[in-house]
């Protein structure tokens, strides 16, 4: 077994939006490694969202108390992500934009340019952007199906379908210069082939560069397929409204992939038996 590299430090924080009484995400411990695939599923209302944003720096969620510690282990060392939100909208832009690399349900396109610049956008400003240019032709023929490399630097992304659109936004963010790659439902526009596709072409993107994945989803199978590990996150009542949860992430409910099997601190389970598992939770949430 490899040795794990912390990429994420997680200690007793809490994460709690503005103008709300009750945290709506609690976590004790959590570490997060470089080079894996973590896929976060759970019902809604559990903070799945609630801890990409966080971790990405798109919303100053986490209170800075006493005890708490959300270290990011990056490029230029040790940040303490509590204390980042101190800086200026620019550096935390520029902190962003040199670690980090999204993909979401909504693709955040620019309609009316090609679909080779919409690729290559992110990483123009970047040292390595010839190599990003090379990277972006070769990931367009493994995801963009019909399309030729005379459309790729003619076709505007305005012009291609939506599943073709959702393709490339997985290019573009595979294309930029990143350690950690951030997914809120990525696949949900897509067709099941075409998900299992791009999801094969990320995992192996991450593996091969040792960079790091943390995809949000509902996709059970999904998940057994690519995950290195799956963290089912679960709410508990607000001891002073039941109508609300607040939601965790329980050793119990991570589930790491060991060869063929997945493992618990208590038990190992069979790809199959997961399944079942994590479908019957969901099952059950929705009564």
């Amino acid at each position: 077994m490899k040795p794990m590299t912390p990429l994420f430090t997680i200690r007793q924080i809490q994460c709690q939006y503005p103008g709300s009484d009750h945290p709506v995400l609690e976590i004790e411990h959590f570490d997060i490694h470089k080079g894996e695939l973590i896929f976060f599923l759970g019902v809604s209302g559990v903070g799945k969202s609630t801890l990409i944003e966080s971790l990405g720096l798109m919303n100053r969620t986490v209170l800075n108390q006493a005890g708490s510690q959300l270290t990011y282990h990056g490029t230029n060392g040790p940040v303490q992500l509590i204390e980042l939100w101190s800086q200026s909208a620019e550096q935390l832009s520029q902190f962003r934009a040199r670690e980090y690399s999204f993909i979401f349900q909504s693709t955040n396109l620019f309609e009316r340019v090609s679909l080779k610049a919409n690729a290559i956008m992110p990483s123009l400003a970047g040292s390595q952007a010839v190599d990003m240019e090379s990277k972006a032709e070769q990931l367009t023929q493994q995801l963009l199906q019909n399309v030729t490399m005379e459309d790729y630097r003619n076709k505007t992304a305005g012009s291609i379908s939506g599943g073709q659109k959702q393709r490339l936004a997985f290019i573009q963010a595979m294309v930029s210069s990143h350690e950690v790659l951030f997914g809120d439902e990525p696949t949900g526009n897509l067709d099941w082939g075409n998900a299992q596709k791009v999801m094969r072409t990320l995992r192996d993107h991450l593996h091969q560069n040792q960079k790091t994945g943390l995809v949000v989803s509902h996709d059970v199978h999904l998940s057994t397929a690519f995950a290195d590990r799956i963290v089912l996150m679960t709410g508990r009542p607000s001891p002073d409204n039941e109508a609300q949860q607040t939601g965790e992430i329980l050793a119990r409910n991570i589930f790491t992939r060991m060869d063929d099997r997945w493992t618990t601190p208590e038990r190992s389970l069979t790809t199959v038996e997961l399944q079942n598992e994590l479908m019957s939770h969901f099952e059950d949430q929705a009564q």
